[in-house]
This record gives structure tokens, sequence and C-alpha cells, in this order.
């Protein structure tokens, strides 16, 4: 069996680094070793949260020396030294740069057809009109790439043994070859939103941005294909936001005991006496003649007609509401299994929540359900979704108690510390879903005091 690597330096994207780390697990690297460039914004706690689930590798530059340039370069030295005589193929990428392999369903595959140092080109993505960020994997946000023609497609991405080679092999060594992808090409996120573009060029002048933005932002072919590997990727990264949280819950519960002082909110408070405020106070089937159910076969939801519905097969999914609030009419909701479907995650599309429990938010006055992390609507595959009552199971009931003891006394920083203090089952939707469900000033206090552990997936917009 071959063993690879894919290589990064990388420096404050964290946006786009968990989706990089589950992209190319998915595609059969045995192997991801990463250079943090002494970033700031949480990149730290996502490596070592991946780390403890994949093979992944974790180097810090060398902060002596002054340009990000150089750093890079006396990384690669050093790693290429290193792996030398471990890895049998490696290949350098950007965090924005995604290998895609048009034939062989693994690394491991296309190496084996492909034996004398196979390049990849670029395939330049533009901003498909996307204004702002959002927790989606890019080869779902990001589906309209430029003709193959476009001059930039000449830059490539090789792959080589290390006991070959002292330093990396340069991008831009062909600048004149015309792109080839029959076999592979190297998915190239160039734009991106527009916000997050402008964020990253800060410090040029607006022309300049303008005019980088009118170069790269090219959306003239639609391609489908960068999401062969999704389903397996957001899986990846469901278990990484999974693990962050747990390890949030972790620290919580660590600093309540043994730091209360530095807990952004005081445990010395009147909340208790308020009582119960927010629990789920009524539950609903989605459907009438047709129910909206999780198909365990196909890990996906769907709609069912009643008399069609297999108990092994199909769970149904419950919809617990809370009181809707008298000032905003908006009702606080949680859509997860009526029983456990033994998987890590439910996907509904347009939700960025990768967890066992969906936020949900209730706009009863628009007769809206929307997602509190993009504040977009909600649909479900299911042509009436009327809500009918329910009555749960226990095991419903006991699936759901952490969440109800994290929100026992409210949608607040304050309320979510108090019920961690009060309940120490760790249960990583749970958390997941009282964030998100938090005010998003809240749950940025939050993310400001633990950088790295309050996945962008539950964190609500603003």
């Amino acid at each position: 069996m071959l063993k690879t690597a894919a290589i990064l330096f990388v420096r404050n994207d964290i946006g786009n680094l968990g989706w990089w780390l589950a992209h190319h697990i998915a595609v059969g690297f045995s192997t991801l070793i990463v250079c943090d460039d002494h970033s700031n914004d949480g990149t730290a706690a996502l490596l070592n949260s991946a780390a403890s689930l994949h093979d992944i590798r974790v180097y810090q530059s060398d902060i002596s020396l002054a340009s990000a340039p150089e750093r890079l370069k006396d990384f690669e030295e050093h790693v290429l030294k290193d792996i030398q005589q471990e890895f049998d193929w490696v290949l350098f990428l950007a965090v924005d740069e995604f290998l895609h392999l048009e034939h062989e369903a693994s690394v491991h595959d296309f190496l084996v057809a492909h034996s004398t140092a196979p390049l990849a080109h670029w395939c330049v993505f533009g901003s498909n009109n996307h204004g702002a960020p959002a927790p989606f994997a890019p080869t779902e946000r990001f589906t309209h790439h430029a003709s193959q023609t476009f001059p930039d497609h000449s830059i490539t991405r090789r792959f080589i043994r290390p006991s070959d080679h002292v330093t990396a092999p340069d991008p831009f060594s062909a600048p004149h070859s015309s792109a080839q992808w029959s076999d592979a090409r190297i998915l190239h996120f160039a734009c991106g939103d527009r916000a997050s573009f402008e964020s990253k060029m800060s410090g040029t002048s607006k022309e300049h941005i303008q005019s980088a933005w009118e170069h790269f932002n090219q959306n003239e072919i639609l391609f489908a294909g960068a999401q062969r590997h999704l389903t397996q990727t957001r899986t990846l990264h469901a278990t990484m936001d999974q693990t962050r949280l747990a390890e949030l819950h972790w620290r919580l519960t660590e600093m309540i005991a043994n730091r209360p002082e530095q807990l952004p909110v005081s445990l010395q408070s009147d909340l208790l006496a308020a009582g119960d405020t927010s629990v789920p106070t009524q539950n609903f089937s989605i459907g009438s003649t047709v129910k909206l159910v999780y198909n365990t076969m196909t890990h996906s939801l769907q709609g069912v007609p009643k008399h069609t519905l297999e108990e092994d097969r199909h769970i149904p999914l419950i919809l617990s509401v809370e009181r809707p609030s008298p000032t905003t009419g908006i009702a606080a909701a949680v859509l997860t299994t009526a029983r456990s479907s033994n998987n890590a995650f439910l996907y509904v599309t347009g939700v960025a929540s990768l967890l066992a429990h969906i936020p949900l938010e209730i706009h009863t006055r628009e007769r809206r359900i929307v997602s509190p992390v993009t504040k977009t609507a909600v649909t479900f595959p299911i042509e009436e979704p009327s809500l009918s009552k329910a009555a749960p199971s226990p095991e419903y009931a006991t699936r759901l108690a952490t969440y109800q003891q994290l929100v026992r006394h409210g949608h607040t920083l304050e309320a979510l510390i108090h019920g961690i203090a009060r309940h120490d089952m760790v249960d990583a939707s749970a958390l997941g879903c009282a964030i998100a469900l938090l005010p998003p000033n809240d749950a940025d206090k939050l993310s400001d005091m633990f950088p790295g552990l309050v996945p962008a997936s539950v964190r609500p917009k603003h």
C-alpha cells in the first residue's frame, strides 16, 4: 500500500481549514501534514482535535524568520528532510486548493495508475455571487469555474517522491502549458465570497482588490463533479466539529470547577430562582399522509407514505418547539430522530449544523422555519410539511435530556454555563444546539474565550 501525504502551510484560515482536512482525508491521503504559521484564529485547537481522530501531523513555522515566504520555504525543506524515507508520494497544496480525481476512487488508485510524478493543473472557481462567508464546504458553495483556456490554469501541483527532492516543486514552472483535466485537477477556490476575499487582501488598495476580484471571479462553467466526495467530507467534518464541542464542554467544566472567576458570567446569580423557562413544550411529527423520516439505509431525510413505513428502516423525526417569544414571535426548536440513528449527524439541505440534533427557529408570525446559523429558510424533502402533535417515547426524552438541562433557564450564555455546571454529561450535539440558539453576541463571547472550539457551523448569525 502506497503511503501518501498532503502538505499544507496555513495562517488564519480556520474557515477553510476544516473542509480542507476533511476533503483530503476523504480522497484517501494516508497522512496530512500541516504547518501552522502562528495563527491566532483557533487553528491550533482545530488541528489538535482533528489530529486526535486522524494521522495529522502539526508543525509550527520558525517565527524568527521575518517573512511568510521565508517561513514557508524553511518548512518545506524541513518537512521533506523529516519524511524522505517514510512516504512514497507527497503533494504540496494551499488551503484553498483541493485535489480532485476525475476517475479513480482514491489517491492510492490514482498513483498506481499514474506512476511517473503526476501533476494536476489549477481549475479556478469564482464566487457564485456569494457576498458573505457561510459554514459550508467550498465544493458545495462554489460550483462555477473559469474556462479551460483561462491563463492561470497553467499553474500546477505535482506529486513528488520526498526521497528525490530537497525542495518543493515550483507551481509556476510551466507558465505557457495548457491545462489538462482529464485525470485530475486542483480545485482552486481563489475567490471565495466577496467579504472574505477583501479581508484576505486587507492592506492593499481598493483598486488592487477590485482588479484581483475581477481576475479571479470566474463563473463561466458549472461543475458538479467537485461534490463527488461531499457526503464523506461532511461526515468527517461533523466528527471534527463534535470533537471540538466535546473539548469545549470539558474546558468549561474545568473552568467552572477550578477557575470560576475567569468565566464570562458569574455563577453567583439568582438565575436558578426563575425556574424552567425554555424546556420544549410541544412535540410534532412532520407531514400528514406522508411523514418526514430518517432513512437508515441512505442516511438521508425523505418523505414516506404512512402505510409504507418500515420500523427498522424509517425513523420518524420529531420537532420539539419551545414557547415563542412574545416580543418576536420566534420559538427555539430542535429537530431530531425519535430514536437513535447510530449516525453522527442529520443533514438537512441548507443547514450548516452537522449534529445529531438540528437547531432551528420557528418564525410563527411568518410561518417559516429558519436556521439560526445562516438565517435562511429551511425546507424539508416533503411536499406538505404540516405539523402534527406527537407523543415522543421515553427513549426520545432521554436523548434530549442533556439539551434540555443546558437550556433549562433560557437561551443566554449565563443560562448555558449554569446548565453545564449542573449537568456533567457530555453531549456535543446538545451543546452545539444550545450555542446555535444563543444571542449572537453571547456566542461570540464564548468563541473569543475558547478560540477554535466553537465551530462556525453552530455560531448564530448576527
